[in-house]
């Protein structure tokens, strides 16, 4: 028995980049069956209550209405979603911290073939990335702070009362001033481009993020040791010591 074609919509104001995914995709016409192609926002609303796709390629710059905002319209994702952008370093380290697929322009035929097989897989597996999408539109809201997911809730903490973030491998464990403590599967650096450079954020060593507006004291000997007001101590490392007691001093100046 033939196995369905994966309904999929191409969003992008450009008429030129709509005609040059449709052509990308040609050879994955044996999963996809490209059902409409939409240059804003009002089209992909409509586009998406008539043909109920699978998959859509959505296009994160767009006039009026961006590809963020059409997705906050909809009451229910209930497809997947994979970003084609130009760099916009926030917009990105934004969709790569929620951990959903992307492609950036030019769009790369490695990459393309990476995220379709990625998005098959979920929609044959029945797995969805909604949440993932919910928290990335609640999190380009309220970008000083972070979702965390705990049971069957949401809870969402200010940068400002995050004390510390300590990397465990693939994983982080964030301490927060409240004594909570968060295990999230995301790498120091997703947190470093997700705040950006001018964040009260800084990487004292490898493993360990502070937030400025959390330390006591730091020592000035040859070992130089972070106190933070949650009690914990930190040794920052020597190789980039005078580096990031500059940065202290910037961000607490």
């Amino acid at each position: 028995m033939e196995v369905p074609k994966i309904k999929t919509l191409i969003v992008d104001d450009e008429a030129d980049s709509r005609e040059l995914m449709q052509h990308l995709l040609q050879p994955f016409s044996y999963i996809l069956n490209v059902v409409g192609m939409a240059a804003n926002a009002e089209q992909a609303l409509e586009l998406i209550g008539r043909t109920k796709p699978e998959l859509l390629f959505l296009d994160v710059q767009m006039p009026g209405k961006n590809g963020f905002q059409l997705l906050d319209q909809l009451e229910d994702i209930d497809f997947e979603v994979i970003f084609v952008t130009s760099y916009e370093q926030y917009a990105l380290s934004a969709i790569k911290f929620n951990a959903l697929d992307y492609l950036l322009k030019p769009i790369d035929k490695r990459e393309l073939k990476q995220a379709v097989e990625k998005a098959r897989f979920r929609l044959m597996s029945r797995t969805t990335s909604q949440k993932q999408i919910i928290d990335l539109l609640k999190n380009l809201q309220l970008p000083q702070k972070i979702a965390f997911h705990v049971n069957d809730m949401v809870q969402f903490i200010d940068l400002a009362d995050i004390v510390h973030i300590e990397g465990m491998g693939n994983y982080s464990r964030v301490f927060v001033a409240s004594g909570q403590e968060f295990v999230i599967p995301r790498l120091l650096k997703d947190f470093e481009d997700y705040f950006g450079p001018t964040s009260v954020l800084i990487r004292i060593n490898r493993s360990v993020l502070v937030n400025a507006g959390h330390i006591l004291s730091y020592s000035k000997g040859e070992t130089c040791v972070i106190s933070m007001d949650s009690g914990k101590s930190f040794e920052v490392s020597r190789r980039k010591k005078q580096e990031i007691i500059s940065e202290i001093a910037i961000k607490l100046g």
